[in-house]
């Protein structure tokens, strides 16, 4: 009897179209999925030009020299690998790399950019971004370290990213009984322009203490092309419009560093503390699909949960001059006070030709 029921409640799903219905709202739901993921990923992009500006300053708790600073043009490349774990988004390993090219305008004032590659894979995925690969150019600007108290970090990058998706369809009746359980796979493109920065200032009490407060500025405009998700003879099978997003949030926190010397060479302790205040989420209300099923379209809202416009981040990081010309460093950073919590570990290198 309860096969029997199965089959007659999907006939009456069939017929009602309550399964195409079902599929578009999971389609909405996957589009912000990656939206966010994006957003996550657009502000990962910046990390290793922070992780620069943090590498020449290890010299303000060293007698020697950071790095070369004869020369006023310096290459250097950064590689890296990240455990993240996102509620909101995704959980998996990125691993990142990127070459860049550095200008020193003034003694306290660098510029550069380069070029950035990236690979993430993220595990359980039900509705959600299997694989990510990423390619993108990037700029910036260093001001301030050494000699000035002042210091100002502005990072702006542009991405292109190749996505693996995956998108659930379930439809369970009011008796348990599962009625429609669907994986629909997809390859979707998404273009990504990121600017993030970030204004300090530093009591510099201590040859190797220096402490103050910071404002950051996080930006990310997303747009999704538009793709096809599920094969042709699937039911829940969808062409899916392309979106576009803005996602803006600030920062305000205080950050703490310790410089001392780890067998013979430079290194630092850092800590920091943010309150985090959400602009724009970036999250989608509409999307328009176009079913295979019955080639009819169809647009679909939705009424976002509140989610978190305020919230705290944490950061503790430890760095080292391992080199001359080689830099180390380990991250990690979580949210608090937020019903979404983002937590993610990095370790990386720095290396100057």
């Amino acid at each position: 009897m309860r096969n029997y029921s199965r089959i007659i409640s999907r006939l009456i799903v069939e017929q009602a179209n309550a399964d195409i219905i079902a599929s578009t709202k999971s389609a909405i739901n996957l589009q912000n999925t990656m939206g966010l993921a994006l957003q996550d990923n657009a502000t990962d992009s910046h990390l290793a030009v922070l992780e620069r500006a943090n590498a020449l300053a290890l010299h303000t708790f060293d007698d020697a020299e950071s790095f070369d600073s004869e020369s006023r043009t310096q290459v250097w490349v950064d590689g890296s690998q990240s455990y993240v774990d996102a509620e909101d988004a995704q959980e998996g390993t990125r691993a990142n790399i990127g070459l860049y090219g550095e200008y020193t305008v003034q003694p306290s004032w660098r510029v550069g950019a380069g070029m950035q590659a990236a690979n993430q894979n993220n595990n359980t995925v039900e509705n959600g971004i299997k694989k990510n690969t990423s390619y993108g150019i990037q700029a910036y600007s260093l001001l301030g370290g050494k000699d000035t108290a002042w210091w100002n970090t502005t990072s702006l990058s542009l991405s292109k990213h190749d996505l693996d998706v995956n998108r659930t369809v379930r439809l369970d009746g009011n008796d348990g009984i599962n009625i429609i359980n669907n994986s629909e796979r997809g390859d979707a493109d998404a273009d990504v322009f990121s600017a993030y920065n970030e204004l300090g200032y530093n009591f510099l009490i201590k040859k190797n203490v220096a402490h103050g407060a910071f404002l950051g500025l996080n930006y990310s405009d997303t747009d999704i092309g538009g793709y096809t998700s599920g094969n042709a003879d699937s039911r829940t099978a969808l062409k899916v419009d392309s979106t576009s997003s803005e996602a803006w949030d600030s920062e305000l926190g205080y950050q703490l560093q310790y410089g001392f010397d780890l067998m013979g060479t430079p290194a630092k302790l850092q800590s920091k503390i943010a309150y985090v205040h959400v602009i724009d989420d970036g999250l989608t209300d509409s999307l328009s699909t176009t079913s295979l099923a019955d080639g009819q379209t169809r647009n679909v809202s939705i009424t976002q949960t509140d989610k978190d416009d305020d919230y705290g981040r944490f950061e503790l990081s430890v760095s080292n001059k391992v080199h001359n010309n080689v830099y180390a460093y380990l991250n990690g950073d979580t949210t608090f006070a937020r019903d979404d919590k983002d937590s993610s570990v990095q370790l990386g290198l720095q290396y100057q030709f």
